[in-house]
């Protein structure tokens, strides 16, 4: 059996039942500067964040010179309370699903047999204007950026992994940097099935992902190189380095994660080469998968260009 279940929620619009909104209020009345230092710092006593480096102002510090909280109006406050806790009720309410499912799998005595993964797109969005981009900035702790971006703010995102029979040590976490590419090759190490050669005669390229089954007996990851493009933004990482630009017109910025994990300390200038090499590694894979030609048309201006050009918006 294999289940994929897209919750639309939480995502644009902002909706829930105003009793589950309300319930959710009072927790976000602190304001984000408070809330933003306590998720810090119980990230970092759960052993969510496991080097020192960086703890302190940098981690905690609201990014893109944002407003503290006490520079806002009442107004500002409340429609940010608001947005927090309507956000915070979708999620819940996602959660008594999936809460659904595994009472189900439960049920019918699956569950210790079943693998779970669990996981989100990209970081949160900054679109709907100061408000919301204060939200997502307390939503990314301790990351920069945003969705669309390919900062850690844009892109990391926890995978949560539940399969009893397979994992003993629940709980516990597994550092080394997945990607979104390897959910495919993870499926089809657990069922035990090989990715077929071709379809309707014709040849199929292997997954670029690689199962994560190794992980689960705590072993580790052959290490490797990683590469992100969305809408410009681009990145590529490679052991602790990431080297990250904005968008196609933003110089590349290099960051040693193992001392700078939240992309603050921007050493591109003092390493000229390792930025010359990591791009030249970027430009490859660009190449290799069709990413150029780079351009910086919003997503929804993007189909449309698209659509008018070929007359065909599936294209």
């Amino acid at each position: 059996m294999f289940l994929y279940i897209a919750h639309y929620a939480p995502h644009r619009p902002m909706e829930a039942p105003s009793d589950r909104v309300d319930r959710c209020r009072d927790r976000y009345r602190v304001g984000y500067d408070v809330l933003r230092r306590e998720r810090f710092e119980r990230m970092r006593n759960s052993g969510l964040i496991e080097n020192e480096a960086g703890l302190g102002e940098p981690g905690q510090r609201l990014p893109n010179d944002a407003p503290s909280w006490n520079d806002l109006s009442d107004e500002q406050r409340e429609r940010w309370i608001t947005e927090m806790a309507t956000y915070a009720a979708m999620v819940e309410i996602m959660d008594d699903g999936i809460g659904a499912v595994v009472a189900a799998l439960k049920a019918q005595g699956q569950l210790e047999n079943t693998l779970i993964l669990f996981l989100s797109d990209n970081g949160a969005t900054y679109e709907g204007g100061l408000i919301s981009q204060l939200c997502a900035d307390l939503s990314n702790t301790p990351f920069r950026n945003y969705k669309q971006f390919v900062h850690l703010g844009g892109v990391a995102s926890p995978l949560i992994v539940n399969w009893p029979d397979r994992i003993t040590d629940r709980g516990s976490y597994r550092r080394a940097p997945a990607h979104i590419n390897d959910i495919l090759s993870t499926c089809l190490a657990a069922a035990n099935v090989q990715y077929p050669s071709q379809f309707n005669e014709m040849p199929l390229r292997k997954p670029d992902g690689k199962s994560l089954l190794p992980t689960f007996e705590k072993d580790l990851l052959a290490e490797r190189t990683l590469f992100w493009e969305h809408q410009g933004s681009r990145a590529v990482q490679e052991g602790k380095w990431r080297l990250v630009s904005l968008d196609k017109e933003s110089a590349w910025e290099l960051y040693d994660l193992s001392a700078d994990p939240y992309e603050q300390d921007d050493l591109s200038q003092r390493q000229p080469d390792r930025v010359q090499q990591l791009e030249a590694q970027w430009n490859d894979w660009a190449e290799d998968n069709q990413v150029f030609p780079l351009e910086n048309r919003p997503w929804r201006s993007r189909i449309e260009y698209y659509t008018r050009k070929t007359g065909d918006s599936r294209q």
